[in-house]
């Protein structure tokens, strides 16, 4: 993306971060009005499309043990096929799964998947189409129990 069309983002991202910050109604705000530009979107603007894809689904399993809500997408145990082509070439597919699953952090999380009574976790995804992906043979609670060994987590 040029430089120009980070300043478009940024002026853009500064209207809309432009808010009522003070607590007064805005006639009282005129002598004290202030502009906030936000720009913590910058922080991701060198990483690829596949480490933020990566990053937000990781994240999300990440929260399970502090807002204790499952992430949809743990239910499709053919997520690796279904995306398929964007990341990696349709013949040989690799687990973006199991990509997600390596930068989960949270050893709660990761044992919560575990030990859910949902089914959908437990499916593995098999072969899709005559296509075999890396791991086909893991679910996602497979995947997770790995990953915990790897941490190294406490029960």
């Amino acid at each position: 993306m040029s430089n120009k069309n980070y300043l478009i983002l940024i002026f853009i991202s500064s209207l809309i971060g432009c808010n009522n910050r003070t607590g007064k109604n805005v006639t009282e705000q005129k002598e004290d009005s202030t502009v906030a530009l936000d720009t913590s979107f910058l922080k991701t603007k060198d990483s690829s499309f596949l480490y933020l894809f990566l990053t937000e689904y990781a994240d999300s399993i990440n929260m399970i043990a502090k807002h204790d809500v499952f992430p949809t997408f743990l239910e499709d145990a053919e997520f690796d096929y279904h995306h398929t082509g964007f990341f990696s070439p349709m013949h040989t597919p690799v687990s973006i799964r199991k990509m997600i699953i390596d930068k989960v952090t949270e050893c709660n999380s990761l044992k919560s998947i575990i030990n859910s009574p949902n089914k959908k976790y437990k499916v593995s995804p098999g072969k899709f189409e005559g296509l075999d992906v890396q791991y086909s043979d893991l679910s996602f609670a497979d995947l997770a129990k790995k990953r915990y060994q790897e941490l190294s987590c406490k029960d």
